[in-house]
């Protein structure tokens, strides 16, 4: 095996408060980078639940946090330029040590440059809270007066940093194009996001299936924001339960958010489908392949986005996928699912209603989207992309 050099890496982000598929994604690129390439992390975070400090000490990921604060709450934004001064302080002995200091949103991405002079910036996507209008258009009316209040300080803090780092790392070339428009950048670098395809894979024994015998399962993650287009399937339920009576849609949701939960019940009330859903709440990571697998299919309605985890997991159990024209990155229309367009709500009742009606056709475009998975969206392709910027930032 070739010897690497040993990197030292200090990757900041914001918090774990939730398991979210940003999050799951810089764990396992980290236990990779470790494990694989020899690169030596620490994590810092301003505030960690049990279950992320749980996580990160059995993969045995070195983490900090400081203070229990982030961005999670309204205190730190008022006080951002103190924290920021603080957390340098804290964080400056693993700065000096570490040949390049990752960030992974803002406001970390201005304490990253604070920090040193080789930087990569993990750009999800644009700031959410400043520039993506259907993530707003999900908050709650106090979060959105929050955000109107706060953006006109922050805002060009964030482009600037943005243009600052070093190297700008994103998932898509949808999100590539989209960075290029908000903050001029037309040098990102796609790194794509992974699949466990050892672990999500078809499962043989599903305890699930007697539970919810003689339903047509359709699965659905959602954090209840508007982008991840919950309430454009709900919407489509009443024209797919017509023809499909026994249909369930099952929903797992990654954030707590009671006035949006309660926003869709209501919908769903007023539509007079509240028998075909069910709320699972936050599914456990090791639950999520029963889930996918039991589902005939799952329907991510996303706006905007272009990479979706729960796609790629769904895709790798063999289960055929419904998402927006903007998934054309995960796969061609017809090819492992169908891309809809979610506001056209009879559109996307009739392509659920055509998978649900042939087995053949799921079988088929099941077997093609874990193919495409193995081929395109491991961790491991991930990981050798993420290594490859860091040393080269490493030695510019």
């Amino acid at each position: 095996m070739e010897k690497r050099k040993k990197y030292k890496v200090l990757w900041l982000h914001p918090h774990f408060l939730n398991w979210m598929g940003g999050h799951r994604y810089i764990y396992e690129v980290i236990r990779r980078l470790g494990s694989k390439y020899n690169c030596d992390t620490v994590l810092y975070s301003g505030a960690m639940s049990s279950f992320a400090r749980n996580e990160f000490t059995e993969a045995g990921i070195k983490f900090k946090t400081f203070l229990g604060f982030s961005t999670n709450n309204p205190f730190y934004w008022l006080l951002i330029p103190f924290f920021l001064r603080i957390e340098k302080w804290y964080l400056r002995q693993e700065a000096t040590n570490s040949d390049v200091v990752i960030s992974s949103m803002f406001p970390l991405n201005v304490l990253a440059n604070r920090l040193s002079d080789k930087t990569i910036q993990l750009c999800y996507e644009p700031f959410a809270f400043f520039h993506d209008p259907n993530f707003i258009a999900g908050l709650s009316s106090l979060r959105k007066l929050f955000v109107k209040i706060i953006k006109p300080f922050y805002n060009n803090l964030d482009k600037n940093q943005t243009i600052k780092s070093t190297k700008v790392l994103t998932l898509s070339n949808f999100n590539k194009k989209w960075i290029a428009k908000v903050y001029g950048r037309k040098d990102v670098n796609v790194v794509y996001e992974g699949v466990n395809t050892d672990f999500f894979k078809p499962v043989k024994v599903n305890f699930l299936k007697s539970k919810y015998k003689d339903r047509k399962i359709v699965f659905h993650s959602t954090d209840f924001t508007g982008i991840k287009g919950t309430s454009f399937l709900i919407k489509a339920l009443p024209y797919i339960v017509k023809e499909i009576p026994k249909l369930l849609l099952l929903i797992s949701y990654t954030i707590d958010n009671k006035e949006e939960k309660e926003r869709m019940e209501l919908l769903a009330k007023e539509l007079r489908v509240t028998k075909n859903i069910k709320y699972l709440g936050f599914v456990k990571y090791d639950d999520l392949p029963l889930y996918a697998g039991l589902a005939e299919i799952a329907v991510q309605p996303s706006i905007m986005q272009s990479m979706s985890m729960s796609v790629k997991e769904a895709m790798a159990c063999e289960t055929p996928v419904i998402t927006s024209p903007e998934g054309k990155e995960q796969f061609k229309d017809g090819e492992a699912g169908f891309l809809v367009d979610p506001k056209n709500e009879t559109k996307l009742a009739e392509k659920v209603i055509e998978l649900l009606s042939n087995k053949s056709l799921r079988m088929d475009m099941g077997k093609r989207g874990r193919k495409i998975v193995i081929d395109k969206f491991s961790w491991e392709s991930v990981a050798e992309r993420f290594y490859t910027n860091i040393r080269k930032v490493a030695n510019e």
